[in-house]
């Protein structure tokens, strides 16, 4: 929505604006994440930052190449005619952000 937005109002100045959805990468975010220390104590929250934080590292040690949005970046950048949007990963993952687009945003909460 911010990508269309951008799009129509930088199109008279000759900027083609797009985005890209990655989804997981096997990168180092959950070595750089930060949490704060008072919810790694007594928090309510603690059992589902823990859990989500399980979560994150399963998937990125499964996840694909970041290479992969490298030559996707590159593409988009080569091209004369730019989509508003891009989507990286796995098929499945590519898949989740079309069926978010169909069914009612609430489902997703």
């Amino acid at each position: 929505r911010i990508t269309e937005a951008l799009r129509h109002e930088l199109k008279t100045y000759g900027v083609k604006a797009t985005s890209v959805d990655p989804g997981d990468f096997a990168t180092n975010i959950n070595e750089n994440r930060r949490v704060s220390k008072a919810s790694r104590g007594e928090s309510i929250y603690k059992k589902e930052i823990d859990r989500v934080e399980a979560m994150v590292n399963a998937e990125v040690s499964h996840a694909s190449d970041p290479k992969e949005v490298g030559i996707l970046i590159d593409k988009i950048i080569q091209t004369s005619h730019p989509k508003v949007s891009y989507q990286a990963g796995k098929p499945l993952q590519k898949l989740s952000l079309l069926v978010k687009r169909l069914l009612p945003e609430t489902i997703f909460e």
